[in-house]
């Protein structure tokens, strides 16, 4: 499996932020929700707790 998008939803400010570098930290506007990594790795993370994001990573399987 190879990540296509690696983006996260702040569920408290109804932004949706995506990271498409390697090293491209994005936050929200409220500070809360935190994606990085592009599409070489899943780096995020939630100031007020797990249950105030949802993940919206995609995959495509890779061609052998």
């Amino acid at each position: 499996m190879r990540l296509t998008r690696n983006r996260v939803h702040c569920l408290q400010c109804d932004e949706i932020i995506e990271s498409v570098d390697r090293h491209d930290y994005k936050h929200c506007k409220c500070g809360n929700a935190m994606v990085d990594g592009g599409l070489t790795y899943e780096r995020y993370g939630a100031r007020d707790g797990w249950n105030t994001i949802e993940t919206m990573f995609e995959y495509e399987d890779e061609e052998e």
